[in-house]
């Protein structure tokens, strides 16, 4: 038993340094992965791989992230969690859950160490909360997808992978997406938080979840020469649309495929400039909280037009009316 324990953890645990041979993940790299390996299919290699090279692609990254990924079973039921996951049925043996639990833990003591924050920062009660969290997603069978911020430089990414995500696609996107969220430097911003959750002006909600999506597709279209993410969003962007009885809402069903679509709108425009998002810049000064609220009427321009996408043989652009129209 300890012999499979110590190869469970040699699995679970890699880093993005190739010159480290501790079992635990230490914060010497910029991001780490703890990952089930035989129950994701997708060699743990290139997650990491995919996952630093997004890192790579960012100005001025200080973020230190930790991905945990796991595999669900077939859907049960809607909500069940303190976060908006749904129950599916749990594929971990206690073994693997108590393994990624203990993995977890010594990743966040680490990473606290490295980041040297103040004395009276409150690391056991974050650790110990985020950990109970994981282990009630792990024994309930949460499609969990979400980034947590534990300080502004340390993140978490749990990465659920529901049976239904058949497509390596599907998930290499969706990892791009949520380690993206990871190195947006003023979602962890206290300053910026305060702002969005007072202005019911903001538009962070649909800049933040575009943003994602955008830098995800347009990423793995550029590792991928085959694949096409721009008309990909662009038609998640079209169908919620028409699924949605024709409802304009930015902020409605797929909002991170309506509100990449609005940003690729703002690029064609010449409102945006495309290398804001790639690099993460977009990010860095809480400008979304300044510069893009309803007050800038390039704003109220796309979320008037986002929608405005016509479909030709499976290909999915704007009308002219989206690209020419104004307010």
């Amino acid at each position: 038993m300890k012999k499979f324990l110590l190869l469970l953890s040699v699995l679970f645990v890699v880093s993005c340094s190739s010159d480290t041979e501790e079992l635990a993940p230490v914060i010497i790299a910029n991001t780490s992965l703890i990952y089930p390996e035989e129950l994701l299919e997708i060699p743990s290699q290139e997650i990491i791989d995919l996952m630093n090279f997004a890192y790579n692609k960012m100005e001025n990254s200080t973020s230190k992230i930790l991905a945990v990924s796991w595999k669900v079973g077939a859907f049960i039921s809607e909500g069940g969690f303190d976060r908006p996951f749904n129950t599916h049925a749990v594929t971990l043996s206690q073994e693997t859950i108590e393994s990624i639990i203990e993995q977890t833990g010594t990743w966040i003591d680490a990473a606290f160490v490295a980041e040297g924050l103040p004395s009276d920062y409150p690391i056991e009660e974050i650790k110990n909360e985020q950990l109970i969290s994981l282990r009630n997603y792990l024994e309930g069978g949460a499609d969990a997808s979400t980034q947590l911020n534990l300080s502004p430089n340390i993140r978490i990414l749990y990465l659920a992978k529901p049976t239904n995500m058949n497509h390596s696609s599907d998930y290499l996107t969706f990892v791009l997406h949520e380690t993206y969220h990871a190195l947006q430097k003023d979602i962890a911003i206290e300053s910026c938080l305060i702002s969005r959750e007072t202005n019911s002006k903001s538009n962070f909600s649909w800049i933040i979840e575009g943003a994602a999506e955008y830098f995800a597709q347009k990423i793995y279209q550029e590792l991928n020469s085959s694949y096409n993410g721009s008309n990909r969003f662009m038609a998640d962007a079209f169908y919620s649309y028409q699924e949605d009885n024709r409802e304009a809402l930015i902020n409605s069903g797929s909002i991170a495929s309506r509100g990449a679509a609005a940003l690729s709108l703002m690029i064609q425009k010449g409102f945006l400039q495309e290398s804001l998002i790639l690099d993460g810049s977009l990010f860095h000064n809480c400008t979304t909280e300044t510069d893009y609220l309803d007050a800038n009427s390039h704003i109220l321009n796309v979320k008037e037009n986002w929608f405005k996408i016509s479909s030709d043989n499976g290909n999915y652009s704007f009308t002219t009316e989206a690209l020419d129209g104004s307010i």
